[in-house]
């Protein structure tokens, strides 16, 4: 029950989470609707369009899979090796690579990979090269824009965890 009501609670303050028992995510309504004075706002659909996607994800990337189809368990042990090859690059105290990490890892990967498929059909070409910030020392086009934002939004997450 204690794990059950914190797991609740973590979900609340990330305002979206999956329930397994239901086969349902839950998205809350300050996600869907931020305040205005949000800066995110104008990103926000990627956002939430890779926060349903990793939920749902939850629902596919689950150890059970593993025994049924060679090619899941491939990239499962594929998806548990890089977490430990690249761990040490962004040590947070311990490089374990189990079934946690598996469970999250795996529905962020392909959550990342159908936002990326939806930025790519609604920009072209040209639209994804076009320069959207520039500064004294950086120059960044719509493409690498769409992974420094994903970067800044779990920064500021771990940023204000301190």
């Amino acid at each position: 029950e204690v794990m059950l009501i914190s797991r609740v609670i973590s979900a609340l303050e990330r305002n979206a989470f999956y329930l397994y028992g239901k086969n349902r995510v839950m998205v809350l309504a300050p996600y869907l609707y931020p305040e205005p004075t949000d800066n995110a706002t104008l990103n926000k659909h990627y956002f939430l369009f890779n926060t349903i996607s990793h939920e749902m994800f939850h629902s596919v990337v689950v150890e059970t899979w593993a025994n049924i189809s060679a090619t899941f368990k491939q990239e499962m042990e594929c998806l548990k090796n890089h977490f430990n090859r690249t761990c040490g690059l962004y040590d947070e105290g311990s490089c374990n690579s189990g079934e946690q990490t598996f469970h999250e890892d795996g529905p962020d990967v392909e959550g990342m990979r159908v936002n990326y498929e939806f930025l790519t059909r609604n920009y072209n070409d040209d639209q994804l090269k076009e320069i959207v910030f520039t500064s004294d020392s950086l120059s960044v086009n719509r493409e690498q824009a769409f992974f420094y934002l994903f970067g800044i939004e779990y920064c500021t997450i771990i940023v204000s965890a301190f």
